[in-house]
C-alpha cells in the first residue's frame, strides 16, 4: 500500500502550520490575558500533534512495512486528546470551586 503525496504534503504542512499557530496563539493569549485563546492555542498543539503523529504512522507503515506503527499512532492521538480533556475538566473543576450546598 502506498500513501498519497498529497496527503503526506497535507500532514506536514499542517504539522507546521499548528505549531506556528500555537506559539503564537499562546504568547498572544499570555499577553492579552485571554484564557479563550491560550486554549485554543492548546487545540492547535493537539492539531499539530494529531497531523505528526498521523504521518509517523503512514510513513510506518508505507516506509518501514510495519502494519502496527498506524494503530499506534492512533493510540496515541487518543492518549494525547484523553490527557487534554481530562486537564481542561481538572482545570475547571479547580477554579469553579466546589458545588453549593
Amino acid at each position: 500500500m502506498r500513501p498519497s503525496p498529497l496527503g503526506i504534503a497535507v500532514m506536514i504542512i499542517s504539522g507546521l502550520l499548528m505549531v506556528l499557530f500555537a506559539r503564537q496563539k499562546q504568547r498572544l493569549g499570555v499577553a492579552l490575558q485571554s484564557t479563550a485563546l491560550q486554549v485554543d492555542a492548546a487545540e492547535s498543539w493537539t492539531c499539530a500533534y494529531m497531523a505528526w503523529a498521523g504521518l509517523g504512522g503512514t510513513l510506518g507503515v508505507w516506509a518501514l512495512g510495519c502494519t502496527w506503527m498506524d494503530p499506534v499512532a492512533a493510540l496515541a492521538i487518543a492518549y494525547w486528546v484523553a490527557r487534554e480533556a481530562w486537564e481542561a475538566f481538572e482545570e475547571v473543576r479547580e477554579t469553579e470551586g466546589p458545588e453549593p450546598q
